[in-house]
């Protein structure tokens, strides 16, 4: 078994959905091929706003600083590249890595995404909506469940109903 280390290129855009995706891909790279993943947009957003440009611009770069220490690039796609994913094309070539292009609808179906999506947030609900919390300023609040809303982009995002 090589332990190779993959740098994983998907679609992302701040779509809850294309997070989904990435996260089961990595679960595909690590426990099918058992290669150690690298997805710079499962790990940056978790402290970074996707949709401020100076901040997503920021998340690519420093994303495209580890590729350099992975074995391979695999860009998974379906309809087409994204402007980050020609970023990170661009990178894996001047860099001369080995990169495969892989159709992601062939690995992963759309209702493996929905499930994820639907079991990850139902999760959330259940240890965390309607109880109690107490804020930093002293002051208690109730977490409410999310909903999940259409982005103008076209994607996903789950935020409190207004």
């Amino acid at each position: 078994m090589t332990n190779k280390t993959i740098f994983v290129c998907s679609p992302f855009g701040g779509d809850d959905d294309n997070l989904a995706l990435a996260e089961l891909i990595c679960e595909k790279v690590a426990y099918e091929y058992y290669y150690l993943p690298f997805a710079p947009h499962v790990y940056f957003p978790q402290f970074m706003n996707e949709f401020d440009p100076n901040q997503r611009d920021r998340g690519i770069a420093w994303g495209l600083k580890f590729m350099p220490l992975c074995d391979e690039v695999w860009i998974f796609v379906h309809d087409g590249l994204s402007a980050g994913m020609r970023r990170e094309e661009a990178r894996a070539i001047e860099l001369n890595k080995t990169i495969r292009r892989i159709d992601w609808s062939n690995l992963i179906t759309d209702k493996d995404v929905e499930i994820r999506l639907a079991t990850k947030y139902r999760l959330w609900e259940l240890c965390f909506a309607w109880r109690p919390v107490t804020l930093i300023d002293g002051t208690r609040a109730w977490l409410e469940p999310l909903k999940r809303t259409k982005s103008k982009q076209g994607g996903y995002y789950y935020a409190r109903e207004a």
